[in-house]
């Protein structure tokens, strides 16, 4: 189903509410743009990568100041009790 949109004063365009919920596009998403021999434009949804994924899950855990080795024999040594 088609949709227009319009391009706004900095050339940025609104993808639609519905069309970004079909889609499973979310702010911070990646979308590949393209044209093709027509001229039509093409997005797609770049994946997320699974590595950046678990840094940011992660992100948060540990004080600025720790070290992670040092806390990853801290929680070893806790499990070896």
């Amino acid at each position: 189903m088609p949709v227009e949109v319009r391009v706004g004063k900095r050339a940025q365009v609104v993808i639609p509410a519905s069309v970004r919920t079909r889609l499973g596009i979310q702010e911070g998403d990646v979308l590949h743009l393209e044209v093709d021999a027509e001229g039509r434009v093409l997005l797609t949804r770049v994946p997320e990568d699974p590595v950046e994924r678990l840094l940011r899950a992660g992100s948060g855990l540990l004080e600025r100041d720790e070290d992670v080795v040092q806390v990853q024999r801290g929680l070893r040594a806790e499990l070896d009790r």
